[in-house]
């Protein structure tokens, strides 16, 4: 898997460094391109082997470190500014033939490997199902069941498919189960017959198997695919079938199907139970399973463990349980395997309680042979060999950790594992492996971005970060250190990352002196919760290019950052100036520096000059810090992109106009209860990158508007944010018939007014609109306002009494989310949710009203 990612970098990093045009390339050149291609190809070629068993260690590790040196001597050289490049540096060609050679040897010795695995024996996980009572049995299947039975039972009576799609052990298989056995499903159907497919699925040995079913077993076999394709076809035409396919790999089933069954007008149904959202998706109806919620996940539990009726769960006992099952976080396979090692042994406190401190209570290792660590290692081995690294890199976050997409993908473009021509190109496709690994049920989403059209967060089950853990370790990839254990096992010095889940543990001496003797970490992951007391971080990795030290205070600068000279992501909290010195760091590419004492942020601070020698900068986050101006008229950043925590301080015209590529600017102004501020800088934000994707503006402390003109915002943006500017309405024209904009959030006094009246026709293709902490009366609107809008959130606006009832001709609105506002706003949402059903039939529009009055009650 290592070696994979290593051999992929290192092609697409040649693809940029090296000249492609043919009157340019010499043919060492050429050569190079096609040994490399061919082996990409030929890695490819082996991405169903399984890596945990390929124990290549010392041979990926010689890969890795040759492609580390490939990469310095091309960054070194600056190749890519090299405008007619003819020759290349005879090193540099040595250097990859080296790779190739060592690369080679890879595929011959994972070949091997392969070749000496046992054949596979007859298939046997393709058989009929007996179905039997599950111990899951009802808990918290009421309303999937009777949707699930609404599409079975109910429909047109035409040929139909349904799929249940979900992680792992969530329930596909017993919400089928309580389908498939229901008395009106059994009435229903003359024909039922339920089947396990499995990754290794053969349709013909499926067809095969529908006949002896049917038939019996002994009547006559069929060689030929079409002949069996049309003894199945006449079989099926005059019954009423049930067919459930139970966990399907193959999104061509459908295909494969609809060539050979008849398209029956007498009410069959074929149910498929899924890991993956591209099988699933095959189907008319799509069902995504949901998690058990923290009441079913308990009594779950207790049926497990307590199964006789003499036995009872005390108080204590049932306090600490519904610990230990919020802790499997839904699944009822965890919960269910957590229960039996409960039932199994004496119920006391004590055990309980360890059990629920424990990380892992499970023993989830890659190398035992539970039935819960087979069920998660298949979707891992699964996954094609390049999106393996970048799920173990997710999966080695801590429990609690919300991870934002926008950062897991530039640690995995800053790692290699997503590469692309420029920085727009990694971030799709960085977007487009994330969203295969939420398709294929093993990250789950946590929150979607504005439009719903991309996740915002992620997150990892419990279950398989364990699993990630386990295998990360194994596979020298990452050794993590966790709160409750703390090891360094053999092999330890070998590890190319170290993330850490308790930054506690970095003080203890023993702890500091083990980590000092890793002279391999090339990234350095403190990840922990925020520590804000002294901490000594040793930092003096030759090799590190990831420090993300966040969650660790500095009190002073940690001046071993500076000789870090392959750095090229940053990320630390530190309240003081950054020394100029910092311009060293030339091949930093993404640099975050938090502030831990927020009181003096409108104070002028600035960051140093040297900052614009960062030439490979992309991503800025300063909270409290400025960019200085620059010293002279040939100091570019040409690369950033996101430029975000910053005052109006840098939004000087001579400072903008320095960032000709800039996609995402985030304003932060804190200003003193006499001070004023005229938001003249929105102009000249407005002028010069009027292209800006997103733009976000929060200001602190501001009294009241003392804008004479009508601000200025980029004009072309999709996205603004604005809080606490106390604009009129009036200077809603400010953004009125912005053509692009999709997303609208106006939280915290960010417009002031009894009245918001809408002009005609204003964001035509609005779809997100966010109004919070508003102080508006009246909002006066026509559907004509926003004719494209897709969601509206209104909170604690206290004074608001109706949300325009002509929202409700709005064909696109889906969803319509109040929380605590006036309960006349929710009697408006319901009307406008009336009438928009009445308008649109086959529409859904949702309504959600939260209130935390009503939750505490």
């Amino acid at each position: 898997m290592a070696a994979f990612a290593a051999v992929l970098t290192v092609y697409h990093k040649l693809d940029l460094f090296l000249p492609s045009s043919p009157s340019k390339s010499c043919p060492e050149t050429q050569s190079i391109h096609v040994e490399l291609r061919s082996m990409i190809n030929a890695l490819k070629n082996y991405s169903s082997m399984q890596g945990r068993k390929l124990r290549l260690d010392p041979l990926e590790q010689q890969i890795e470190d040759l492609a580390e040196k490939i990469t310095d001597l091309m960054e070194h050289e600056k190749l890519n500014d090299e405008e007619d490049l003819t020759t290349v540096p005879s090193e540099l060609i040595d250097l990859v033939r080296e790779f190739t050679f060592l690369s080679g040897n890879f595929i011959a010795e994972a070949s091997k490997i392969e070749e000496n695995k046992e054949a596979p024996g007859p298939r046997a996980t393709v058989s009929s199902k007996m179905i039997c009572k599950s111990e899951c049995e009802l808990v918290g299947l009421e309303e999937e069941t009777k949707q699930v039975m609404d599409w079975v039972v109910g429909g047109p009576y035409t040929l139909e498919g349904i799929s249940i799609v979900g992680m792992v052990g969530i329930g596909k298989t017993t919400l089928v189960e309580q389908v498939y056995n229901h008395p009106s499903t059994m009435s229903l159907y003359d024909t039922r017959i339920m089947v396990i497919v499995g990754p290794d699925f053969e349709f013909n040995e499926f067809l095969q198997l529908l006949v002896d079913h049917i038939e019996g077993a002994k009547r006559k076999r069929f060689t030929a695919t079409s002949e069996l394709s049309a003894h199945v076809r006449k079989l099926l035409e005059k019954r009423r079938y049930l067919l459930v396919l139970d966990d399907v790999w193959d999104y061509r089933i459908w295909h494969y199907m609809e060539r050979c069954f008849p398209r029956s007008y007498d009410k069959c149904r074929i149910i498929v139970t899924t890991r993956l959202l591209s099988v699933a998706c095959g189907a008319i109806h799509v069902h995504k399973k949901c998690f058990l919620d923290d009441d079913d996940s308990w009594n779950l539990l207790r049926r497990t463990v307590f199964t006789s009726l003499e036995e009872s769960c005390s108080f204590q006992l049932e306090k600490i349980g519904k610990k230990i099952a919020n802790n499997c976080e839904g699944l009822p396979l965890a919960i269910i395997s957590i229960g039996r090692i409960l039932r199994d042994a004496e119920k006391t406190v004590e055990y309980w309680e360890k059990i629920s401190e424990d990380e892992n209570p499970l023993g989830i290792d890659v190398d035992d042979n539970s039935n819960i660590t087979r069920s998660l290692l298949l979707s891992y081995d699964m996954l094609p060999r390049y999106q393996k690294a970048c799920f173990l890199y997710a999966g080695v976050f801590p429990r609690s950790y919300v991870i934002y997409v926008s950062e897991l993908i530039r640690l995995w473009a800053i790692e290699g594992f997503v590469v692309g021509k420029n920085l727009v190109s990694v971030g799709i496709t960085g977007e487009a492996w994330l969203e295969e690994l939420i398709s294929a049920s093993v990250v789950l989403v946590h929150q979607k971005s504005s439009t719903f059209r991309k996740t915002k967060t992620c997150r990892i089950h419990y279950v398989f970060r364990n699993l990630c853990i386990s295998i990360a370790e194994k596979e020298k990839f990452c050794h993590v250190l966790r709160k409750y254990k703390y090891s360094f096992p053999r092999g330890t010095n070998l590890q190319r990352r170290l993330c850490s889940h308790s930054n506690s543990m970095l003080g203890i001496e023993e702890v500091r002196a083990t980590i000092k003797s890793i002279l391999s970490i090339g990234s350095l992951l403190c990840l922990g919760p925020y520590h804000p007391y002294p901490l000594r971080l040793h930092l003096s990795f030759t090799l590190l290019k990831i420090l993300n030290a966040r969650a660790i205070r500095f009190f002073t600068f940690p001046c071993e950052i500076l000789k870090l000279v392959r750095l090229k992501y940053l990320a630390i909290t530190y309240d003081g100036e950054l020394p100029n010195s910092i311009s060293q760091l030339q091949k930093l590419q993404v640099l975050i520096i938090r502030r831990h004492i927020y009181t003096k942020l409108s104070e002028v601070a600035y960051l140093p000059v040297g900052i614009w020698n960062l030439k490979h900068l992309w991503h800025l986050h300063c909270l409290g810090l400025d960019l200085p101006e620059p010293c002279n008229g040939e100091m570019f950043l040409h690369n950033l992109k996101t430029l975000s925590g910053v005052s109006a301080r840098s939004c000087r015209r001579r400072i903008l106009a320095r960032l000709p590529n800039l996609l995402k600017l985030g304003i932060r102004i804190v200003l003193g209860q006499d001070e004023k501020q005229s938001f003249g800088f929105l102009n000249i934000v407005g002028d010069v990158h009027p292209y800006l994707e997103s733009f976000k503006c929060i200001v602190f402390g501001f009294n009241g508007c003392v804008v004479l003109e009508l601000p200025s915002f980029p004009r072309y943006s999709r996205k603004i944010t604005l809080s606490g500017c106390k604009f009129p309405w009036k200077f809603m024209a400010a953004i009125h018939n912005f053509w692009d904009l999709r997303v609208l959030k106006l939280r915290c006094n960010s417009f002031c007014g009894r009245v918001w009246e809408p002009f005609q026709g204003e964001l035509p293709r609005l779809e997100y609109l966010l109004l919070e902490d508003l102080d508006m009366e009246v909002w006066k609107s026509c559907s004509g306002n926003f004719p494209k809008l897709r969601r509206i959130f209104i909170r604690h606006c206290y004074k608001l009494r109706e949300i325009p009832i002509d929202f409700g001709n709005i064909e696109s609105l889906e969803l319509i989310e109040v929380e605590d506002c006036h309960p006349l706003i929710a009697t408006s949402a319901k009307m406008i949710k009336e009438n928009h059903q009445k308008m649109f039939r086959y529409k859904n529009l949702q309504v959600l009203i939260h209130s935390s009055w009503e939750d505490k009650k």
